[in-house]
C-alpha cells in the first residue's frame, strides 16, 4: 500500500504541478529556467531541481514557476483521493454537501473526489453541511495531509500539540509531527502560520521532505515472523534388561565436585545520545540585529528553542536558518531531539550593546573642547574632522559664527579633543555653542548622529535644553543647523 501511495503521490503532483495551458519543453529544466526561483538559497534550489528534473513539477507559464500561487479545497480533495488510492465513483452527480454541484464550471469536476475523501473519513467538510470547494487550503491542512499520507495519523494524535496560537487546536498534533519530520517549517517569526493559505513552494518542499521520510520508512526492515516449531513425537520407553547383582566396595571414593561455570553478564545496551545544540556566536554582548545560529552534531536531529528563558520542548519553535535575531537582551534555550531522545538543554544569554552617545562636552585649555562618549571608539572615524561641526548662534539665526575644527586627537578609547580656530577664543565666556557629530562609530560599528549644546568655559547644559548662560548675550531665536544632514531637535 505504501509503495502504491508513493507512486500515486508523485503522479498527482505531476498533474497539479503546472497549468494545462502551458506545454512543457522536451528539454529538462532546472530552477535556473524560472525567474521567480533565482533568489532561493542553494539548499532550497536543490530540492526544486530534484523535483523539476524528475518531471514532478513544471512552471505555470514560460519562465514562471508560480512560486506563491495557491490551490483550493476542490483541488485538494482530488489530490487526497488519488494519493490515498480511494475508490472514486465518477458517475456521481449529487453531493452530500449542499454547496458542491456537478454543474459548477469551476469545481464541479471534484464532486466524486470530495465524496470519496468524506467516505474515507479524511474530511468531514467545512461545517453546517458545506465543503467550501473554492476555499483555499491552509498550511495546517497541508501539514495534516502530508502526515496522514505517510501513515502517521495515530502518531500525530499522540504527539503533544505545538504551543502556537496561529494553529487551530485540532491541527496542533499534526503540525508538531510535521515540524519534527521537517516536512514544513515555521516562519521567520517563529510561528507556523497554520491558518495562512498554502502555496506551491510549500507543496514542493513538503513533497520533497515527505519523499525523503518515505525512503527512510521503506529502508526500515520488516521483521520476519518466526515459524511455529513442529512438535517432537514422544518416544516409546524401552524396558531395561535385568542386571546381575553388584557388589559395592567398602570404601567410598572421593568425589571431585564439578565446578559451576561463572555466568557472563549480559551487557547493558548504551542508549543513543543526542548532542546538545551549539550557538554561534555564544553568550555575551552583541550588536542590535545579530543573527544567532544553532547547530547539533547529531545528524537528523531537530533543534527546538525558546527566547523567554523557559525550558524548551518539541512543542516550541523549531530552528530554521536565520530564525533567531537579537533585538533586546535575550536568554536562548534549546534542545536537540531525534527519535524521541532529547539532548541536554543549551542556555546562552545575550545583552545588546548600548547605542553610542555623547556623555559630556567640556572645556580644555584655550581653544580646546573635550568630548566624552559612552563606548570605545573606532579610530578611523572619530579622528575625521569633517564628522564635527561647531558654531555659535547670533541674533541672526541664519548667520551663526562658524568655529573651524583644526585638529582631532584621541585622548583615550572613548574621549577626543577638538583643537578650535581663533574664532572660539574671540567668544565671550559663557557663550552658547552648538556641536553636531555625524559619522563617528564605536568599535562595534554603531554610528552616531547627534547635536549637543554647551557654554564656553565648560559649563554643560542641564538635560532638556539650554538655560540662561551666566555670562554673555541672551539666547536668541531657535538654532538653525548648518547645511548638512538633518539634526534632531530638541537636542539629546
Amino acid at each position: 500500500m505504501k509503495k502504491r501511495w508513493f507512486v500515486m503521490f508523485m503522479a498527482v503532483l505531476l498533474v497539479l504541478s503546472g497549468s494545462s495551458a502551458y506545454a512543457a519543453s522536451s528539454t529538462p529544466k532546472t530552477s535556473a529556467d524560472f525567474k521567480d526561483l533565482k533568489d532561493l538559497d542553494a539548499a532550497t534550489k536543490a530540492k526544486f531541481d530534484a523535483l523539476i528534473s524528475a518531471g514532478v513539477f513544471n512552471g505555470v507559464a514560460e519562465g514562471n514557476f508560480g512560486l506563491k500561487e495557491e490551490m483550493n479545497r476542490a483541488q485538494f480533495a482530488k489530490v487526497a483521493a488519488l494519493i490515498f488510492g480511494l475508490e472514486v465513483d465518477s458517475s456521481l452527480k449529487t453531493s452530500s454537501f449542499k454547496d458542491v454541484q456537478a454543474d459548477d464550471k469551476a469545481n464541479g469536476y471534484a464532486l466524486p473526489f470530495i465524496e470519496a475523501v468524506k467516505k474515507a473519513g479524511i474530511t468531514e467538510g467545512y461545517g453546517e453541511g458545506t465543503f467550501n470547494p473554492a476555499g483555499k487550503v491552509t498550511k495546517e491542512q497541508l501539514a495534516t495531509f502530508l502526515v496522514r499520507g505517510l501513515g502517521q495519523k495515530d502518531k500525530a494524535e499522540e504527539t503533544p500539540g505545538v504551543k502556537d496560537n496561529t494553529v487551530s487546536d485540532w491541527a496542533k498534533g499534526y503540525v508538531a509531527l510535521a515540524l519534527e519530520l521537517k516536512l514544513l517549517s515555521n516562519g521567520a517569526d517563529g510561528k507556523f502560520g497554520g491558518k495562512s493559505n498554502a502555496t506551491r513552494d510549500l507543496l514542493v518542499v513538503g513533497a520533497y521532505e515527505a519523499k525523503e521520510v518515505y525512503k527512510e520508512i521503506q529502508a526500515s526492515p520488516t521483521p520476519t515472523p518466526t515459524p511455529s516449531a513442529t512438535p517432537t513425537p514422544t518416544p516409546t520407553p524401552t524396558v531395561a534388561p535385568t542386571l546381575p547383582p553388584w557388589t559395592y566396595p567398602t570404601s567410598t571414593p572421593e568425589v571431585t565436585p564439578t565446578p559451576t561455570p561463572t555466568a557472563t553478564p549480559t551487557p547493558t545496551p548504551t542508549p543513543e545520545t543526542v548532542a546538545k545544540p551549539v550557538a554561534n556566536p555564544p553568550s555575551g554582548q552583541v550588536v542590535l540585529g545579530t543573527v544567532i545560529s544553532l547547530t547539533t552534531e547529531t545528524v537528523g536531529a531537530s533543534v527546538y528553542y525558546t527566547l523567554d528563558g523557559s525550558e524548551p520542548s518539541v512543542t516550541d519553535s523549531v530552528y530554521t536558518n536565520n530564525s533567531i535575531v537579537i533585538v533586546a537582551d535575550t536568554t536562548v534555550k534549546a534542545i536537540a531531539v531525534k527519535d524521541g531522545i532529547s539532548s541536554e538543554v543549551m542556555t546562552e544569554i545575550y545583552t545588546v550593546y548600548p547605542s553610542l552617545t555623547v556623555t559630556e562636552v567640556t572645556y580644555d585649555t584655550i581653544n580646546g573642547v573635550v568630548i566624552t562618549f559612552n563606548n570605545s571608539l573606532d579610530e578611523s572615524t572619530v579622528l575625521v574632522k569633517g564628522n564635527y561641526i561647531l558654531n555659535a548662534p547670533t541674533m541672526n539665526p541664519w548667520a551663526p559664527i562658524v568655529i573651524p575644527i583644526l585638529e582631532v586627537s584621541l585622548l583615550s578609547d572613548n574621549q577626543v579633543k577638538l583643537e578650535l580656530g581663533s574664532e572660539y577664543e574671540g567668544l565671550a565666556p559663557g557663550a552658547l555653542l552648538n556641536l553636531w557629530i555625524s559619522g563617528v562609530k564605536d568599535l562595534n560599528g554603531t554610528p552616531i548622529t547627534t547635536t549637543k549644546q554647551f557654554f564656553k568655559e565648560g559649563i554643560s547644559l542641564p538635560p532638556g535644553g539650554p538655560g540662561i548662560p551666566p555670562v554673555g548675550p541672551p539666547v536668541g531665536p531657535p538654532i538653525v543647523p548648518p547645511v548638512g544632514p538633518p539634526i534632531p531637535w530638541p537636542p539629546s
